[in-house]
């Protein structure tokens, strides 16, 4: 810079007490590294931060990238562009405030007059008019920068603090009148439309809840058929059958696996292994067999094959399940129809569809019972997953999934009652294994394992989906006569079938509501209907073969 110019910078930092610091050695380097020329000393300052450098026979303020950017005058600049200096700027580098002061050769000699805003001022080259006093001051309502940064020897004498520069960052233009009105309405429609489509949806779902059938009962089957058997036509095995039970209102879902093996009369045709029902007569048939077998009409099915079961799981963003026990099956069949050795370690894992199939179908390791019970694991934890808000974008794709992976006879009004059942029921699906307390088995022709229904059957069944038909036995757990008839006459009053009266073998505290594993539901209504809560009920594994439900009262009842 010019020999006749001195200038400096007034530093002023939280905590410190101002120092001066002249710019006779130029660049002169910013920041919190201690070779810095000027150290500052807030940790929010980079280790580089900023330099001042000559520009133009003056000092122009220059940031070099840093995280948490310079100021001036209150305004951000662009990194690495230079920014002219005028005697008063004020650059803002953290906390701290360095104040450019320079006093050029008039002034050190003696010559001190002042320059008025408005004036004209040579620098040696071009003449530059300066900032008005409303620019220079900032009392105007709205300042505006120069159009170009003004040099610095054209500030002589203004007032501080310094003109806006002409680069601190660009400035948004304002947007013309019919630019906001056309935002305004833009916005107003957005927010009607958005209203309407919610109007629009409470009704759909209103209508829908009036329209569609208090209960859907639906046989979902899986085929094991091959992709070459896809291709020529071939449906498959339907070694899996569950059926659905989705009630309406109160919401709620049970599923009961069917074991593949058992001896059934499929209509129009006679006595046959119910997984041949599909095969034989379609879904009707299939449909028709399960419902005589459970004495609950059945009449929607599902029918799904394995790459289905793949992509669906995989469109859900995969499943947790808490595996019991390690999984072993040295001969698990594959689609080419070799096998392979499956191995899934116990706990819970996240599965992802081809997984999921997997854990589903192994059997090796145990017999079909054990294979249903995964495979309502499977089910159950799918549905728990998309109930959950982090999953609900996922739901598109996994009924385009399902849509693409299945054949059923569903309408949309059954849909929306297996929507409400879902959403409705706080709880996990109450489940029903139809296992060898429920099933006998039996040698058929030739040698044939099968397995035939108990009488027990259906009245488990319909326990099960009707609470009111549940055996109840009351015993009497106090040391007060009467109460256990009280109790049963409450539960009669609500059409709740009690069969059998009597005493606890000891005293209890409390009052105890024992059910069927999978007969929670039941449970809770009759523990309701006699006034207790929900944490009155406990599965049980040793009630009698002709009880559902045990109610023990307690000396502390409610």
């Amino acid at each position: 810079m010019s020999d006749e110019r001195r200038a400096w910078l007034v530093v002023r930092e939280a905590g410190a007490g101002e120092r001066t610091v002249p710019l006779d050695r130029l660049p002169l380097a910013v920041g919190r590294d201690a070779a810095s020329g000027l150290v500052l000393r807030d940790r929010f300052v980079s280790g580089r931060h900023a330099d001042v450098i000559e520009h133009d026979g003056g000092h122009a303020i220059r940031d070099l990238g840093s995280s948490n950017g310079t100021q001036l005058l209150g305004r951000p600049l662009a990194p690495r562009t230079s920014y002219p200096l005028y005697d008063g700027a004020t650059v803002e580098i953290g906390d701290a405030h360095l104040t450019y002061r320079c006093e050029p050769a008039d002034m050190r000699r003696g010559n001190t007059a002042p320059v008025t805003p408005g004036a004209v001022v040579g620098n040696g080259r071009a003449a530059t008019r300066t900032l008005d006093r409303a620019q220079v001051t900032g009392e105007h309502p709205s300042p505006v920068a120069p159009s170009r940064p003004v040099p610095a020897s054209s500030a002589v004498g203004a007032p501080s603090p310094a003109p806006v520069p002409a680069r601190p960052g660009p400035a948004a233009p304002a947007r013309p009148s019919w630019v906001r009105r056309g935002l305004r309405r833009v916005t107003r429609l957005s927010l009607w439309l958005m209203l309407w489509g919610l109007v629009c949806a409470v009704l759909v779902v209103g209508v829908a809840w009036l329209l569609a059938p208090s209960r859907v009962a639906l046989l979902v089957l899986g085929s094991d058929a091959r992709p070459d058997e896809l291709r020529n036509g071939a449906a498959g095995r339907t070694d899996t059958l569950l059926a659905m039970v989705a009630d309406r209102s109160p919401g709620g879902v049970v599923l009961i696996s069917i074991p593949r093996d058992l001896w059934v009369d499929i209509p129009n045709y006679g006595g046959e292994r119910i997984n041949a029902a599909y095969a034989i007569g379609g879904m009707r048939a299939a449909e028709r067999a399960a419902a005589n077998l459970l004495g609950v009409p059945v009449d929607r099915a599902l029918l799904i094959g394995l790459q289905g079961v793949r992509d669906v799981v995989d469109a859900a963003g995969g499943v947790d399940i808490d595996v019991p026990h390690a999984i072993h099956d040295d001969a698990f069949p594959t689609d080419d129809y070799g096998t392979m050795v499956l191995d899934i370690p116990a706990g819970r894992q996240r599965m992802d569809g081809e997984t999921a199939l997997r854990y589903a179908r192994t059997r090796h390791q145990d017999n079909d019972f054990g294979r249903m019970a995964r495979q309502q694991q499977v089910m159950v934890a799918l549905r728990n997953g998309m109930l959950r808000p982090i999953n609900w974008w996922r739901g598109p794709a996994v009924l385009a999934a399902v849509q693409r992976a299945t054949q059923t006879d569903l309408g949309p009004l059954d849909l929306a009652t297996l929507a409400f059942a879902f959403a409705g029921s706080g709880a996990e699906p109450e489940r029903l294994a139809l296992d060898l307390g429920l099933v006998e088995e039996f040698q058929g022709t030739n040698g044939a394992y099968l397995l035939r229904p108990t009488p027990l059957l259906k009245q488990r069944v319909a326990a099960l989906l009707t609470p009111a038909a549940a055996a109840v036995e009351v015993l009497n757990g106090t040391q007060t006569d009467g109460l256990a008839t009280q109790a049963a006459d409450k539960l009669r009053g609500q059409k709740m079938r009690v069969v059998r009266l009597g005493n606890a073998a000891r005293p209890i505290p409390e009052t105890v509501v024992e059910v069927r594993p999978g007969y929670t539901r039941t449970g809770v209504y009759a523990a309701t209907l006699l006034g207790l809560s929900r944490a009155s009920v406990h599965e049980s594994t040793t009630l009698p073969e002709d009880v559902d439900v045990r109610v023990t009262l307690g000396g502390q009842r409610g």
